[in-house]
């Protein structure tokens, strides 16, 4: 599975991606993305610097984990994220692998 790019067919072999856009933590994000392979989650500011519409990386490892998600892939990181490590502070709620976006990265599903 290829993130960021359109293709005709995808073969996911059952597995399942949930993908958020901005958001806020709200009720219906851990539903959304529940048992999901691979959830993707923006966090676009450390949890000191947390803008409302957008989640911390705190916010959203407890989102993963309310869902099950067995992967939570972060994204839509700001600068303000730039010296945080934001995947230990996901992992304080989430206890999946935590994988970061990057331009032009492939996810395995």
């Amino acid at each position: 599975l290829l993130l960021g790019q359109s293709t005709d067919t995808q073969d996911a072999e059952g597995k399942v991606l949930a993908l958020t856009g901005d958001s806020d933590v709200a009720p219906g994000l851990a539903e959304a993305g529940r048992r999901a392979d691979l959830l993707v989650l923006e966090c676009s500011n450390p949890a000191g610097a947390k803008v409302e519409g957008h989640l911390t990386p705190t916010e959203a490892g407890a989102i993963a984990s309310n869902a099950g998600a067995k992967r939570l892939l972060l994204t839509h990181r700001y600068p303000s994220c730039d010296g945080h490590d934001i995947a230990a502070a996901a992992a304080k709620r989430y206890a999946g692998e935590i994988l970061l976006a990057e331009d032009g990265a492939r996810i395995d599903m």
